[in-house]
Parts: structure tokens; sequence; C-alpha cells
């Protein structure tokens, strides 16, 4: 059984002692068996003590409990690497041996990291990022929303996105931008919405589908900067290009000018 098992299993008396090892054990650590067996165990787990006396439960093991906590394990070339550690006892005559389960969970430990990373980013981002459901209701909305539209997340969370969208939108277009969407279409292009207290914003949003690992859509991800300091702009200087074409128009018909620009 021990040498079946995928991770790396250690038997030490209750000083630490090695007693036996696996095959994996001896993989993941860089030791012959032999050279494990005339080691203690923490010699292999230089945090271990520290995190059995933090959680007071060394003699709760001894006693018959078992405990699982995170660790680190040194190799055989110094190098560390994250585990997860499960310490058993198990009867032996009448001695009491511990058994320890190790498992590697440094690509766990790494996903989390990137996975924090991402959470990072997200929070920081001016931009507004909103994820919903494939019904269309917010399952997570980041600060950069918050930003620009008014709400809190805690406001906006569970709520659907429509609720944003112009009043004379919500009923036709909103819902089949959306449909759209979860056919699998990218919706990219300038967007007004609305905000919380009543006035117009305007973003470039792109919203697409969200796939998990297995490529199935488990909902809609809509990524928006806010441009509407730059509409409120072309608004200005359209207004002022047509009040400046007006103006031209009553020059020419006061003084018979055919022609201005």
């Amino acid at each position: 059984v021990m040498e079946q098992a995928a991770e790396a299993i250690f038997i030490h008396d209750k000083n630490g002692q090695v007693v036996d090892v696996n095959l994996q054990a001896c993989k993941s650590l860089g030791y012959t068996k032999e050279e494990l067996i005339s080691m203690n165990i923490f010699d292999v787990s230089p945090d271990a003590p520290k995190k059995i006396a933090e959680d007071s439960s060394w003699n709760k093991v001894l006693a018959g409990s078992s405990l699982t906590f995170e660790s680190t394990e040194k190799r055989k070339d110094g190098s560390l690497f994250c585990v997860e550690v499960c310490l058993s006892p198990i009867k032996v005559s009448k001695e009491t041996l511990i058994i320890g389960s190790v498992r590697n969970i440094e690509n766990r430990k790494k996903a989390e990291e990137e996975l924090r990373k991402s959470e990072l980013i997200l929070e920081n981002s001016s931009d507004s990022i909103i994820v919903t459901d494939l019904q269309g209701n917010i399952t997570s909305w980041n600060k950069g929303a918050a930003d620009i539209f008014g709400y809190s997340a805690q406001e906006m969370l569970g709520e659907p996105i429509t609720r944003v969208v112009k009043p004379q939108e919500k009923e036709k277009a909103a819902p089949a931008q959306l449909e759209a969407v979860r056919q699998g279409e990218v919706f990219a292009q300038e967007w007004e919405g609305t905000k919380k207290d009543g006035t117009p914003v305007w973003l470039i949003l792109t919203t697409t589908l969200l796939k998990n690992t297995q490529n199935e859509p488990i909902g809609m991800v809509g990524f928006g900067k806010n441009i509407t300091e730059r509409k409120k702009a072309e608004e200005e200087q359209s207004k002022l290009l047509h009040d400046l074409d007006e103006r031209v128009k009553e020059l020419n018909c006061i003084y018979g000018i055919s022609k201005i620009f």
C-alpha cells in the first residue's frame, strides 16, 4: 500500500526518528531509503516543529488524533517546496508510531498565487470589470465599476446587469445583446449606460463569454473604459461646428456672401 501511494509516506517514532519510507518519499526528496531511515523527520521538514507547536496537537496525535497542516520539505539539494502533511498514530506492539502522508502542493500554491495576482489586478483596475452568470446576474463587481457607475459591490452583487442599462434599452436591446454574447458573439463598441444618480455614462465596452477549463460557458465578463469626458468634448465640438455653420448661413443671407468656407 505504501509503495502504490502517490504521496510520500514516512513512518517515524514519537521523537521523529524515521523508521520507514516509501519510494515516492525518496523520489521527492532526492535521498535513498537508507539515508532517510538514518535521519530525523525534522531534518527534512524544518518548519514542522513550529507548525506542530502552534497547533499544540503533537500530544493529541500520540494520544490517537490525526493532524493535517501545510509545511515545507527540504530536498537533499537544499531546495524547499510546499507540502500538505497528514499525521496519524499507529500502534506497533506496545509502541506508538506516527505515519505521515506528505502531498506536494507546489502547483496548487502557484495557482493560488496567480489567482491572488489576478484578483489584485481586477480590484485595482480603474476600468470597469463586471462578471455575470449566464442569466446576466452580477457575480463580480470591481472597484473600477463602483467608481464609474456609483454603485458599491454590495449593492450590485446578485442584481441584473440591466440595472445600469438605459431605461429605453432594458426591454429589448439589452436582452438581445446578452443573448448574442451567450451564443458566442463578442459585444465590442461604444455603449451608453446609466449611473446610480441617473446621469449617463459612456464606455468602450467589450463583453464576451466566460468559460471554465472544460470550455463550458459559465458566465459573461465585460470590460469597460470610461470615455464620458471624451464624448462630452465631441458633443461640444459638434455643437460648436453646428453653431458656426448656422452663423455662416446667417452671414450669407445678410451680406449675400456665396461662400465663406
